[in-house]
């Protein structure tokens, strides 16, 4: 004997389909602006910059190193350059990278450094042609870089 199953009281969806259809593409329209742009935080609309992604450099080969301390001082190499030699020392940066082609200039930053100290080097480097530096964060050295490791 069949077991007797009640009859269900789902119905299907009596819609036109254009306006299944429209609904649909509403929905992936929707979905995609809101992944697209950032969205608000606190109100405001935050807008991410969509510059080309960070590359991996070795710490070897032409480096053309620039070290921004603390206390605004700036190495070139391992020599200290008081400001008025900066620009000499920009100069010779942009002579580097004509004549050595494969030298790439890094900035090499304390996180305690004020954003217009790096501001500057970066403006008188811009000054003198040089179109391509690689930013390197030092962590403090009395704490680790992620709160979670400590």
């Amino acid at each position: 004997m069949p077991i007797a199953v009640p009859p269900t009281r789902l119905q299907a969806l009596r819609c036109p389909h254009f306006a299944l259809t429209a609904l649909c593409v509403c929905f992936a329209l929707v979905v995609s602006v809101a992944v697209g742009t950032s969205g608000p935080c606190r109100g405001w609309w935050v807008y991410l910059s969509t510059g080309p992604s960070a590359s991996y450099y070795t710490d070897i080969g032409d480096l053309i190193e620039f070290s921004l301390l603390p206390d605004q001082r700036v190495y070139f190499g391992a020599k200290w350059c008081p400001p008025p030699e900066l620009p000499r020392a920009y100069r010779m940066t942009a002579f580097l990278l004509l004549t050595r082609p494969g030298s790439r200039v890094v900035l090499a930053v304390d996180r305690a450094c004020t954003f217009g100290s790096v501001r500057s080097i970066l403006r008188g480097l811009e000054d003198q042609g040089v179109r391509s530096v690689t930013l390197r964060v030092d962590p403090p050295p009395d704490r680790p870089l992620l709160p979670a490791a400590a």
